[in-house]
């Protein structure tokens, strides 16, 4: 029952919440609040069963964020399952090429490694990518070079970004501008792609704009307003959108809080401070934002 697993979802946040209260934890707190909005905006819907899941994954997904964060692992600890789950993806990945999947159904063909499919398994790789960039930039370049092969151009843009960004050289971003000249008609293509999924959406969304519609509803409900593709949308093709269309004014300003809290509390000194302060890390997350943006990389579930 979609009230049963809401209630204990309720209760344990409340413990959750007090807990890193009462240790002062400022960044825990952050994460508490964001997860409080959320949970208010699912309530000003009524709950369901798919918030519950929705909720569920997000409250997991946030205690690993503070496991991991509170954990003072090394570089190395990072780096090495990294590697490991690359080399499986892509020895998996073969496979595909091959025809044959040894470990989950591919109805569709399509070489993705376990994510499934090539667009996923790029979103993983572009995430990836700085943290392997900073070990090897030779098997970085390398990842860029595959995205080509997947058909995934934004990989090779985000690998010239990095040697830009690591080596200081501007003419490294006359390189990005000449990439994006010569493929600015594939750019069209998958605009004009995400459009019709978009502006239906960003509609919807603003007849309900306070609490949304609440968490995970929106592959159950999409086709009711997205009419003028051949397929039915999952996803709404930009993590951000969609979230926004889940939680409303109430998520944003949750997300916005903890966003705003988080800069804040690096403490800048001034703006060269804060582009130059970004490590691998920071790269990451400045990657997995571009890709939310005109991506799902937040609704994959592996």
């Amino acid at each position: 029952h979609a009230w049963d697993i809401m209630l204990f979802q309720t209760a344990v946040f409340i413990i959750f919440f007090f807990a890193v209260i009462e240790e002062i934890k400022i960044s825990e707190k952050n994460i508490a609040i964001f997860f409080g909005a959320c949970l208010l905006s699912t309530a000003m819907n009524g709950f369901n069963t798919w918030a519950a899941g929705a909720l569920t994954q997000l409250f997991f997904g946030l205690l690993l964020i503070l496991i991991i964060s509170q954990s003072a692992l090394s570089f190395a600890d990072i780096y090495k399952p990294i590697k490991y789950a690359i080399l499986c993806n892509l020895i998996l990945l073969i496979f595909h090429y091959l025809g044959f999947d040894p470990i989950i159904e591919n109805k569709m063909g399509e070489a993705g490694g376990f994510f499934g499919n090539a667009p996923r398994f790029c979103f993983y790789l572009a995430i990836i990518m700085p943290i392997v960039f900073e070990k090897s930039k030779l098997i970085g370049s390398l990842l860029g070079i595959l995205g080509i092969f997947l058909g995934e151009f934004y990989l090779p843009f985000f690998c010239v970004f990095l040697w830009g960004y690591k080596t200081k050289r501007s003419e490294i971003f006359l390189i990005i501008f000449l990439m994006i000249t010569f493929g600015w008609t594939k750019i069209i293509q998958s605009f004009a792609i995400r459009f019709p999924i978009w502006l239906p959406t960003l509609e919807q969304t603003l007849a309900q704009p306070i609490s949304g519609w609440s968490l995970g509803i929106f592959p159950a409900i999409s086709d009711q307003f997205i009419k003028s593709l051949h397929f039915k949308a999952d996803t709404a093709f930009s993590s951000f959108l969609q979230f926004f269309f889940s939680t409303g004014i109430v998520g944003l300003a949750g997300l916005g809080y903890w966003i705003r809290k988080t800069f804040r509390m690096a403490e800048f000194p001034s703006k060269q401070a804060f582009f130059e302060s970004f490590d691998c890390y920071g790269i990451s997350l400045v990657f997995l934002g571009v890709l939310s943006l005109v991506e799902y990389p937040f609704e994959v579930p592996k």
